[in-house]
């Protein structure tokens, strides 16, 4: 652990092969500081994954998966495999990374390829478009895509250039090294990726590496955010429950809860009432912020979708209260083998280590913590839960929903709103102005870490 690097380490005793997982996250706060650093940022992992298919054939003959990628905190590294030659790969790596030289012919071919994925985006599936409406209201951060598109055509090879010199002088590394490795080993590649980085290199403070955070929305109020899709025929309904900050006791009633009432969501919404072929029902944690999510992709209009959800969810309260013991123990116990399910290959219990360290919890037993807790849930509380959360009837209930409105030839924005219901007595707030919306909430708190871990990066010493 020092001002620019921290490193994870541990020697593999369940699998007893001759691999190991290797991740490296290059965290940055210049990655997505804005527009112009997000696009110059995914077109230079792209060019990076480009130069780096020389060596991909050697690494395959090798038994080596690798994969290059960016995300809001920086760019990511991933080595998976037989464990003799992985050093030499990620040396490779980190050579390309730190000695990047743009070519201006490939460039070209990359930013247009970038552009094209961006535009694309417009043709995804409605579903899709109701996910990212929903991530654009809670995220406290989000560039939106006609913010990058606009900020992409100006993009130039010398502009790159400038960029991954000031990035790669303005990082923290972070890793993970599991499996057939000694800790001598572990510590001879960070120190050589640490040797790597520029010379001149300042490590980031403290503050520089806080994760992001979620929208809160107040308790009692409901949010509405409509758009319009002209490209398919099929419109989308996606309804949101927040549950607040995620714990250890609410992470296991929701998840209860979300199994409950998930095949009786499917059977009524999909199979009884025949809305379409997406139903959805599951749950959505993003920034250490979790709740329940019911999205329904169909050819009738978003806001008859959204009162048929709300019909079931308000239902499901009978369905809870008629539950029998059995019928509970049964849900619980499954849940509870689902968690202790051991993972089948080594990659996965790396990922599952990998995803306590990113989001700073580092719960690294998490899967018995949760089911001892698990056990100890009642049916009282899971209906209580329900009450407080979901209910239509609660006063705390913080719910957001999302439109995906198609005004495409046979589209349900063509179609008189007649399916709408007009008789409820609560109407959404409309979310219109999106900065306008952010800037009058507040935000969660990040979860707190189950052990104490101190916080990297530098730390001012008065």
């Amino acid at each position: 652990d020092t001002p620019l690097m921290r490193l994870w380490y541990k020697r593999d005793g369940e699998f007893q092969l001759p691999k190991s997982f290797v991740t490296l996250d290059l965290v940055s706060p210049l990655a997505y500081s804005d527009p112009v650093c997000c696009n110059l940022t995914s077109i230079w992992v792209l060019l990076l994954r480009d130069s780096l298919q020389q060596f991909a054939y050697s690494a395959e003959l090798a038994g080596l998966r690798w994969s290059v990628g960016n995300a809001k905190y920086g760019l990511s590294i991933a080595i998976d495999g037989y464990d003799e030659k992985q050093h030499v790969l990620l040396e490779k790596i980190m050579e390309h990374l730190v000695n990047f030289h743009v070519d201006p012919a490939r460039f070209k071919v990359m930013k247009e390829s970038h552009i094209r994925a961006i535009r694309n985006f417009e043709a995804e599936q409605p579903y899709q478009h109701a996910v990212y409406q929903q991530a654009m209201c809670l995220s406290d951060l989000v560039w939106t895509r006609c913010q990058l598109l606009e900020a992409a055509h100006s993009l130039t090879p010398e502009q790159l250039t400038e960029f991954t010199m000031l990035l790669m002088r303005r990082v923290h590394v972070e890793g993970l090294m599991f499996g057939n490795l000694t800790r001598e080993r572990a510590l001879e590649v960070a120190d050589s990726i640490e040797d790597k980085l520029p010379k001149d290199a300042t490590p980031l403070l403290a503050q520089q590496l806080l994760l992001y955070r979620e929208i809160e929305i107040e308790k009692g109020s409901w949010f509405l955010r409509e758009i319009e899709n002209s490209v398919h025929k099929s419109s989308c309904a996606s309804v949101y429950y927040a549950c607040g900050v995620r714990r250890v006791r609410q992470n296991v009633v929701l998840e209860l809860l979300a199994q409950a009432l998930s095949e009786p969501c499917f059977h009524v919404l999909r199979t009884q009432e025949q809305l379409g072929y997406i139903v959805f029902s599951g749950i959505r944690r993003s920034n250490g912020v979790q709740g329940l999510r019911v999205i329904v992709q169909s050819d009738r209009h978003p806001a008859y979708l959204e009162d048929r959800i709300e019909n079931f969810i308000r239902r499901s309260q009978e369905y809870l209260e008629n539950m029998t013991d059995e019928e509970f123990l049964k849900h619980r116990s499954s849940l509870a083998a689902q968690k202790l399910e051991k993972p089948k290959r080594l990659a996965t219990r790396a990922s599952q280590m990998w995803s306590e360290i990113t989001a700073q919890v580092y719960n690294f037993d998490r899967m018995h913590v949760e089911v001892e807790e698990l056990n100890t849930v009642t049916k009282d509380e899971l209906l209580e839960f329900y009450m407080k959360h979901i209910s239509p009837k609660s006063l705390e209930r913080q719910k957001l929903s999302v439109y995906v409105v198609s005004t495409a030839e046979g589209g349900a924005g063509n179609k008189e709103a007649s399916e709408e219901n007009d008789n409820e007595t609560l109407q959404p707030t409309k979310i219109t102005d999106l900065v306008d919306f952010k800037s009058r909430r507040r935000l969660y708190p990040n979860p707190l870490p189950f052990i104490n871990i101190p916080r990297k990066g530098a730390h001012c010493k008065l």
